[in-house]
């Protein structure tokens, strides 16, 4: 038995003395550090577990978070469009109504032109009447020079003028 028998037979103790160190190595970690080892990997594990849970519950309760702002966003969104096109309608009728009042304004103005100018074309005629008058009496006057008193030549002149406006009044 040459170099592999000896190897063998001289190797076979020392394995089985390095296998029992190691067994024992182990049976001592077990007791004294891979308990505590396994009991800080559960509790971590259990932590990371929490954790995981809390982010998840987290996530779920920022869903619905957002999902609420996004209905919020929305109703908001539809109330400024209300706000708008109530504003635009309001814009318009304001805009209808000044129109009409300032029509209703020029038309007031118009009308009151329109009494001022026939106030004035009246007070005109009769000042003109007055003055056709006062003339027709002057010519009449010198004309006549006291054939007739100055009232009833005064009152001869208005008549043929009433005549004369009713006649131009007429057609």
């Amino acid at each position: 038995m040459g170099g592999i028998g000896d190897f063998l037979f001289g190797a076979i103790p020392d394995f089985i003395w390095g296998v029992v160190a190691f067994v024992l190595f182990v049976l001592v970690l077990y007791r004294m550090g891979i308990r505590n080892i396994l009991v800080a990997v559960d509790a971590r594990e259990g932590r990371i577990r929490a954790q995981m849970e809390a982010a998840a519950s987290a996530a779920a309760a920022a869903r619905t978070r957002q999902e609420k702002l996004d209905a919020e966003f929305a109703a908001v969104e539809d109330k400024i469009r209300a706000m708008m096109t109530e504003a635009r309608s309001d814009a318009a009728a304001l805009r209808a109504r000044a129109i009409d009042e300032g029509r209703a304004e020029v038309e007031s103005q118009r009308a009151q032109a329109l009494r001022e100018i026939d106030a004035a074309r009246h007070q005109a005629v009769l000042d003109l009447r007055r003055e056709v008058a006062d003339i027709g009496l002057l010519m009449a006057g010198r004309a006549i020079d006291a054939e007739l008193d100055p009232a009833r030549h005064r009152d001869l002149v208005e008549r043929a003028l009433d005549d004369y406006v009713n006649a131009q009044a007429g057609t």
